[in-house]
């Protein structure tokens, strides 16, 4: 038990030799994960500028389509109310001739 003690010091002491080469590759890979960090933020800010224009393109797309469904809608109620009054017209001519 006691003869790992020295072991254990020299490993500190060989740590403490090598300190500023893992301090480098420390620095190194903090550098790296930096990196790599503003790499994906700036690709989330690209995916979300683009997923924000898909969805503007489609609220512009429901409001055009629902503008030519009313538009139909209003066609169709006037060409029915056309239909309806013919068919009044017609109704009340045979009343007069019949």
């Amino acid at each position: 038990m006691f003869g790992a003690i020295p072991m254990i010091a020299a490993g500190a002491s060989a740590f403490e030799a090598t300190g500023g080469a893992h301090q480098e590759a420390i620095q190194k890979l903090v550098q790296q994960v930096m990196a790599q960090t503003r790499a994906n933020a700036a690709d989330t800010a690209q995916t979300n500028h683009s997923l924000t224009k898909e969805i503007v393109n489609e609220r512009i797309r429901s409001i055009a389509l629902s503008a030519d469904r009313t538009i139909a809608n209003a066609q169709s109620e006037r060409l029915l109310d056309k239909l309806a009054s013919k068919f009044s017209l017609i109704s009340s001519m045979q009343r007069s001739i019949g």
